[in-house]
Parts: C-alpha cells; structure tokens; sequence
C-alpha cells in the first residue's frame, strides 16, 4: 500500500504568493519513492554497524573479565595448594618427631632466664647455706697417667708434638741421605768405564768453575710455588719426549686449565699456538697501547693463566696471499730478546730444559721436518738452522749451539731457576732432583720417564684405522712421543693455503668428492689418527667405511696402517659413554648400525665387521706395511710396536680416559672444543 506523500507548492494569487501544499494518496502518489528508500537503507545499516560495533566491544570486555577470573581462580587454587601442601608436611615432621625414639631427639631449648633446682626439704638442723653456683667448666679427658692439672698437661702434650715432629724431621733427613747415596752408586755403576779425563763435569759437580756454572749459588729458589705469576716455561728443542713431561705434570695435578701445551684458546674462542699468541703480542699494531700499558707482560696477554707452558715453538702456514702462500716459525729459545722481555716479565721464574745424546736426537730428524725448518724459520732465527741435505755434524753443531744459547740467555737473569733434565742418566736420580726443584712426588717422573729410542725403517705416512674409543688418542700420543709433536694430526689439521683449522675428516673428504688426492692442501704430517668427521645433518664421513681405504692405497701404496683393536664389547661400553657417540652415527651416518645405544649385540657384530673389514684390505693391499695390537695385551703390544717403530715401550699409555661409570656422559664437558688440546 503507497503511503501519501506531501507535496508543497507555492501559487500567484491576487499579486500575493500562496503555499499549497498537496497531499497525493493512492493512484495520484507518486511512484518513484527510491531516493527516499536509500536513505533509509543507510541509516538502518549505519544504526546496525554502531550496534555490532558495541556488541563486539562489550563482548571483548567480558572475555577480558571472565580471563582474569579464571586467573584468579587459578592462583587462589595454586595458593590453597601450597598452603595445604604445607599444612601436610608439617603435620608429616609433627608425627614423625612423634615416632622417632626418645634418644634421637634434640634437647628442648633452653629457656633464657636463669632455672634452679628444686627445694629439697630437710631437717632445719641439717639445713646449711646452699655455695654459689660456680660456672661449669669444659670437661678434659685425661687418662690416669697423666693425671695433671689441664693446664699441666697441656704443655706436656704440645711439648711431646713438637719432640714427635722433630723426630719425624731427622729420620726423613736421614732417608734422603740414604737416597742420595744410592743414586750416586746408581750413577757410577751407570758411567762407562773408558771415560776419558777431559770429558765434560757433571752438573752437581762442586769443582765446577763459576763461568760454567749455569745456576748462581745467590739465586733464591721459589721452584716449590709454581704459580701464574711464577710459572714453569719449558724450552726444550723438538723431539724431546714432550709426551712424557704432559704425563708428568698431570700427574702432579695440573690440567687443562693450568697446563698449556701447544694450543690457546685466544681471542674469543679462535685456537692459535702459543707462540703465535706471543708473536701477535709483540708485533701487532693492534697490541701497541697493550705494549705500552702493560710492558714486558704483554708477552702472554690473553694466551692464557698456565702455570706451566710447554711446546711455545710452532711452524705453519701463516696465510694466504695473491702470489703465494707464506709459513711462520717462532722458537723462543733462538731469539734472546724474547726470552728477555719473558723473563722480565716473570722474574721469579723456572725454565726446564730436557737434553738428550745429540747423536739419538739427530736420527728422529725426518727430512720433511728439517726441509720445513731450513726453509721457513731460518729468516727469523737468524739462519741458524742447516740445509736439509747437510751433514749429520752441521746439526749436531746446531743442536749443541740451541742449548748454549738458552743457557746464556738464562744466566743472563739470576732470578730465573734453570733445571735441566739429561735423558741419559738413570730416572731415579733425575726424580729426585725435579722432587727438589719442583715439589713433585718421584712416583710420577718414574712413572711416565721416556728415553726416546732409535726409530726403525717406519714407511710414512702411518694411518690409524681405527674407530673412536679405540685408542686412537693413545696411538696418537705414541707415534708424538718418537717422532715428535708437530709430526702429526689428531681430529683436526689445517688446510696449507689459508691456515684455516679444520677436521682431518672434512679436508679427506672434499680432496675426494673433487677427485683430488686425499691428503692435498691437508698438511704434511707423518701419522694421521681419528680422521672420521660427524656433523648432524651436513657431514658423516669415516674414511675406513666410505671408501678412505682405497684412497690411502692409491696415493700412497707403501703406507704404513697401524691398527689398535679392543674386545667389541668394551668398546660397546665404552662407546655408550662418550658424547653420544652411538646415537649420533645412528641419526646421521649410514654405514652404521640402524640401532639403539641399548642393542648392545648389533654395535658389537658392527665393531667385529669394521675389524675384519681392515685385515682384508690389508691382505688384499700387500705393499702396504700392516700393523695390527690388541690393546688388552699390554705386554705383547708393546713389543709389537717395538718391532714395527722402535720407540721406547713407555712411550705407550692410556690417553682420553673414560671415566665415567653410569653409562652416561659428561655433556658439559665434551662440549668444550678440542682443538687446541689434540692436534
């Protein structure tokens, strides 16, 4: 039905303007009506929108209140609990106390004021006048034939003490003497007979003229505090049984933290040598406000709080350039300027220098390692060093000119304590003297001593094919202790043109996946040991699994393998404990057994494999030299080594013992980076 419309007009009437207004309804209204109709529209839709809008923001506020209601609750539940966890644990203590036998309570507390005893009743005759109650007094215990007044026996006891002391005192003095007299029978009975009159004094020798004399009679020796600001500075030349002293001072209680050897962890977290940090420190721009600020220690800043710094000497590939890549050597021994400022920089000092017969020391030579030091460190050593084809007398030469110069250099500060340590003398004596110069029990010198054999024709480069946990570390530490410790690459090594540390595995395994020859741009090493690389998800390469073998053989077909094997079950248990070892070969590697850490029978037919894998590429490969220990055989492996290398049996040891015995690892520690202590 149409609604009437008003309509409004304005009319002429009689000259005058009139409004009429017209109303249409029914046929007579208009019928275009959607002007009008829009607008309603648009206020309806408009009027909706502020409805919705206000719904929505009312709703909202609502979740906002029944939110934190809920939260409310919630604590207010949480604080019930507690409360009535509390309430619980306390009634728990309360009856416990209850039940627990009279004798394993504690004593009520005593009250703060003062209590008496109760008033006995008794006769008035009898009755007498109560004595001051005296304070008690703390009870001795003495036994009936000392029955003397406390004070008495006191005296008596701390004069006994002293008197026990003394003896003590005289009768260790007098075992020392009795030492000291069977070394020196030890030592005769140990000197050639035909020894000729001119020969060289002894050092403990009194006839020894002061000009030869390398340790002042003035000198005040502090050798017992070795400490950060008095430390030990051991300078010995290459191939001097530096396996033997690392043994040694572990023994004695020094560990990764007091003791640094070869590696630092230096400027945040990146490994250098030590004396590479000791070079940055002297002859970087960078370190000229260090140098000014701090003098002559700036020698060590950041290198590390050792108490004791071995192998400090290094040779390397310095860096890569657009024309060529250059080396870097440092022997602090050959340049006297460093030695001063370190020694000025540590008066209080000690320095141990081992020696050996110069002929033995000069048969460990290798040619690589006299081609490296001819080429590389003469230029900053002052050319001392020979040409690798001179004469075996140009290096003995040189060898007795090292240890001149260091004596010289010492002398030169009559605060530092020089001891020398000569291989060729018995080991009884020699743990003496260092129990006198160092503190250190004897037990430990002649525990881990090493008089470095004469190798055997060994053909190089020697590869331990061996898996982790099967004394690759150890046999690491063998091949270091005869050949010398920069002869070789545990883990890790650096690529020769840019210097870059990386694993032994990652260098292996890129030379073959370009088909270059495995040990290019990898270094020049002697031995290789743990070249295996595990990375989750990026890299699993095991050379004896994936195909590393072959490579050897090809490269290099008159190698030498030497192969350490255990009872597969101790290695199982023994695997199991390190790092996470077998679950990681599980996630990540394929040549492994798809197996638990607890399946203890499929890692033991793995291990089994991998050992009968080895044998027979050695037997299908028969120029190469194979050499095969089991590590349970102490006495039968040492004299296989022997026959195949010639180094001294004590050469030999546990190396990364495992020493946890829950099945489990330290997390904490495998998680420190490696580097720097094996390479």
């Amino acid at each position: 039905m149409l609604q009437p419309i008003k309509e409004e007009s304005m009319k002429e009437e009689d000259g005058l303007n009139v409004k009429e207004t017209i109303i249409a309804t029914g046929e007579d209204a208009p019928t275009n009506m959607g002007g009008w109709r829009r607008k309603q529209h648009v206020h309806l839709a408009f009027g909706l929108a502020i409805y919705a809008f206000a719904f929505g923001l009312f709703y909202q506020w609502g979740d906002v209140i029944r939110a934190d209601k809920r939260n409310m609750e919630a604590v207010e539940t949480t604080q019930n609990l507690r409360m009535a966890t509390h309430q619980q644990l306390f009634q728990d203590a309360k009856e416990m106390i209850e039940k627990m036998p009279q004798s394993n309570k504690l004593p009520p507390k005593k009250p703060s004021i003062a209590t008496f005893p109760p008033i006995k009743h008794v006769d008035e005759a009898k009755r007498t006048t109560p004595k001051p109650q005296q304070p008690r007094k703390p009870v001795v215990v003495v036994t009936p034939e000392d029955s003397k007044p406390p004070n008495q026996w006191t005296i008596d006891q701390k004069l006994k003490e002293q008197k026990r002391l003394a003896d003590e005192k005289e009768k260790e003095k007098q075992q020392k003497e009795k030492q000291k007299q069977k070394h020196q029978e030890e030592e005769k009975s140990n000197e050639p007979q035909d020894k000729p009159k001119d020969s060289p004094k002894k050092k403990n020798d009194k006839s020894t003229s002061a000009a030869e004399t390398t340790k002042p009679e003035s000198r005040i020796r502090m050798s017992h505090n070795i400490t950060v600001d008095t430390p030990l500075f051991v300078l010995s030349f290459a191939n001097h049984g530096n396996v033997a002293l690392t043994r040694y001072f572990r023994c004695a209680g020094l560990d990764s933290d007091t003791f640094g050897r070869t590696f630092v962890d230096h400027r945040k977290g990146q490994y250098e040598y030590i004396g590479e940090c000791m070079t940055h420190n002297l002859e970087s721009p960078k370190k000229e406000n260090d140098r000014k600020r701090l003098g002559p220690k700036a020698i060590l800043n950041g290198c590390g709080d050792y108490r004791v710094w071995s192998e400090m000497e290094f040779v390397k590939h310095h860096q890569h350039t657009a024309v060529k890549a250059t080396r870097q050597c440092f022997f602090p021994a050959l340049q006297p300027k460093v030695l001063d400022q370190l020694f000025e920089a540590y008066p209080m000092s000690k320095v141990l220098n081992v020696v050996r017969d110069p002929d033995e020391w000069y048969q460990t030579l290798s040619p690589q390692e006299k081609q490296r030091w001819f080429k590389w460190c003469n230029a900053n050593h002052g050319f001392v060093f020979p040409k690798a084809n001179a004469p075996k007398e140009a290096w003995i030469n040189f060898y007795k000119k090292y240890q001149k110069k260091l004596r010289e250099a010492v002398a030169k500060h009559p605060s530092v304590t020089y001891i020398e340590v000569d291989m060729t003398i018995g080991s009884g004596k020699t743990a003496s003297m260092l129990q006198d110069e160092l503190g250190i029990p004897p037990r430990c010198w002649v525990g881990t001593a090493v008089k470095p054999g004469l190798p055997k024709e060994i053909t190089f480069p020697v590869f331990v094919a061996s898996l982790p946990k099967s004394a690759t570390s150890t046999s690491h530490d063998y091949l270091n202790c005869g050949l010398g410790s920069s002869e070789g690459s545990h883990q890790w090594t650096a690529y020769a043109d840019t210097g870059k540390i990386v694993t032994v595995g990652e260098c292996w395994h890129d030379n073959l996946r370009n088909n270059r020859p495995m040990l290019e741009n990898c270094g020049d090493q002697k031995h290789w040991s743990d070249f295996g690389v595990l990375r989750p998800g990026d890299q699993c390469f095991y050379p004896t699994i994936d195909g590393g073998l072959e490579a050897m053989y090809k490269d290099h077909p008159y190698a030498t393998i030497l192969h350490t094997t255990r009872d597969s079950k101790k290695w199982y248990l023994s695997a199991r404990k390190w790092s996470n070892i077998l679950g990681r070969w599980k996630r990540n590697c394929n040549g492994f057994p798809n197996a638990t850490e607890t399946d203890e029978t499929a890692w033991t037919d793995f291990y089994d494999w991998h050992t009968e894998h080895v044998r027979e590429f050695a037997k299908n490969h028969p120029t190469m030299n194979y050499v095969e220990i089991k590590i349970e055989d102490t006495g039968k492996t040492q004299k296989t080594l022997n026959d195949n290398f010639g180094f001294s049996k004590t050469c030999w040891g546990h190396s990364n013992i495992n020493n946890r015995k829950d099945g489990k690892y330290d997390k904490k520690k495998q998680q420190k980076n490696p580097k720097h202590r094996r390479l």
